[in-house]
Formats: structure tokens, C-alpha cells, sequence
């Protein structure tokens, strides 16, 4: 079984996490769980903020090509496994008891193996890193109840088409598809596996003001599913360019430190959203919406 270990990052001295790698003098197994932690030491009030940044496998070593870590005898190179879409402030965990942390784990740079009455905070981080899948589950769960509880008037059949159409599906992507043309290929890859892709919203179905904005093709694309949860989410949106049918990717400040990751699975700032085929009838509304998007993609906290 894989050791779990806490790697702790100085911001205040270091800079900021970038998630790639993890520079300390202790020796880490290869295969081991890392989760990092930075703190940020406010010198006016002399007190260290703690944030969980995230949960990492230590995939291999590397060189140690980064100067502010010259002193580090290990470079490790990181695998991301999953963290919140910023930061997490440990402090404000009321399970999370930052002096005896302080005492433990705190030393310069280090990382040390989570053993004994440090165990707990395997279960906190993993519930704290968890809690974005959580929020999205529940969303979605809360949508499709509302169907029932608050359209009462309708007939099961249109209950059942409004909660195809909550996820992606039914007469709400057969509309998003005649809407971009009638070919059922990714928006963005143009990739052609039905199975592979997604009828999202721009406008959020909770936040639609209309059964028929619902179900709108211009307020839809047909995204690959990784693409999708991104875009759902507003951490990827799509920017005008000075082509008029053709729009750039772009990453929410929330994910951009995580780019490079992205760009190991395809995903990066060339990606282009084109409009070219979208219908003349559903093209002003369907700029409207993505400029919406796009809006929240960039400043949204």
C-alpha cells in the first residue's frame, strides 16, 4: 500500500505552489500519495495562513532546475490527483488544529509521513478535496427535484424531457445540435463519438429563465466530456478573436496554474471554438450567451 505523506511549502519564502513538483531533503518512496500544504506568513500580524493545495502521486525524481530550492537534495516530479478549484484556508477548518500542525509539519520545505494522531487529517483533506464533486453532484440532484416538486402542472413525459434536457441530452441536444449545424461532433476537437460528448449549457438550466431557453440550441454546445466539466464549472470559456466566427479558449484564473497539466491530456489556449456552421438564426443569441460565460470564466471568485 502506498505511503501517504505532507509536503509543506513556504509561499512567503518560495512563492506560490505550481503543482509540477515538490523540492525537499527528505527521501520520498516513488508511488507515494502526497498531499502539499502551503502557509503564507503575514509579517505585520505575524501569523501563517495554511492552505491545502492539493493531492499529488509522486510519479518519479527529476532535476532540481528551480533556484529558489538550490539547497533541496530531492526534486520530485508530481502527478496531480485532485484539488479544489482554489486553494483551501486550513485555518478556517474548524477540525484542522493549526498549532499542533505547526509543531509537526512545519519545518522548512520538508514533508514527513502521516502516521499516529496525524492520521485524521488523511479523512479532512480528502473530504475538503472532494467537496467541488460533491457541490456538482448535489446541484444536479437539486435541479432534477426541482422538476417534480415545482412543475406540478406538467405531464411525466415533459418532466422526463426537462430532466434529459438538465443533462444534456434528449430534445435539448437534438436542438443544440441543429443549432451548430446538424453534425453531432464536438464543438471544439470535432471529435465524432456520440458517447463521448455532452449538450451544455451556457446559461446554467437553473439559472434559464424559460422552459424554452432550457432547451434552447443557442443556449448549447456539444463539448467532449472533459471539455464539458470544464466548461460547466466556468473554468474554461471561449474569448472573440478578430475573426468573427471564430472564438480562443481561455482559462479561468482559478485553473490557469494548472495549465500545463491540462496541455498533458490536449486541452491548452490554441483550442478554437468555431462558429462557421452554427445557424444565422441562433448566432446572435448563442454570442450573447458565451459572452456571459466568458464573463464569469474570468471573474468570478
Amino acid at each position: 500500500m502506498a505511503e501517504i505523506f505532507l509536503g509543506y511549502h513556504k509561499t512567503h519564502e518560495n512563492g506560490g505552489f505550481k503543482g509540477e513538483k515538490f523540492f525537499t531533503n527528505t527521501k520520498i518512496p516513488i508511488g507515494s500519495t502526497l498531499f502539499v500544504v502551503s502557509g503564507n506568513k503575514v509579517k505585520s500580524a505575524d501569523k501563517i495562513t495554511y492552505y491545502l493545495e492539493g493531492k499529488y502521486k509522486i510519479v518519479s525524481t527529476g532535476e532540481n532546475t528551480d533556484d529558489r530550492f538550490k539547497n533541496k537534495k530531492n526534486s520530485y516530479n508530481l502527478k496531480h490527483l485532485i484539488s479544489t478549484k482554489t486553494a483551501v484556508n486550513l485555518n478556517n477548518e474548524k477540525n484542522f488544529d493549526s498549532e499542533t500542525f505547526h509543531n509537526y509539519f512545519t519545518s522548512n520545505q520538508s514533508a514527513k509521513k502521516i502516521t499516529g494522531n496525524q492520521t485524521y487529517l488523511i479523512k479532512l483533506f480528502d473530504d475538503l478535496l472532494n467537496a467541488d464533486e460533491k457541490s456538482y453532484d448535489l446541484d444536479l440532484i437539486d435541479d432534477l427535484s426541482s422538476i417534480d416538486s415545482n412543475e406540478a402542472d406538467l405531464s411525466e413525459t415533459e418532466k422526463l424531457a426537462m430532466k434529459l434536457a438538465r443533462i444534456g441530452q434528449g430534445e435539448f441536444r437534438k436542438n443544440t445540435i441543429e443549432a451548430w449545424g446538424g453534425d453531432e461532433k464536438c464543438a471544439v476537437t470535432g471529435l465524432r463519438i456520440p458517447a463521448l460528448l455532452n449538450a451544455s449549457h451556457i446559461i446554467p438550466w437553473r439559472e434559464c429563465r424559460s422552459v424554452e431557453e432550457r432547451k434552447s440550441g443557442s443556449n448549447g454546445l456539444l463539448l467532449c466530456v472533459h471539455l464539458d466539466r470544464l466548461f460547466d464549472r466556468f473554468l474554461i470559456g471561449f474569448q472573440r478573436t478578430c475573426k468573427p466566427d471564430v472564438r480562443a479558449l481561455v482559462f479561468s484564473p482559478k485553473i490557469k496554474e494548472k495549465s500545463l497539466l491540462l496541455n498533458e491530456i490536449g486541452i491548452n489556449n490554441l483550442m478554437i471554438l468555431d462558429l462557421t456552421m452554427v445557424k444565422f438564426s441562433a448566432k446572435p443569441q448563442l454570442e450573447r450567451n458565451l459572452d456571459k460565460h466568458l464573463d464569469r470564466v474570468l471573474n468570478e471568485e
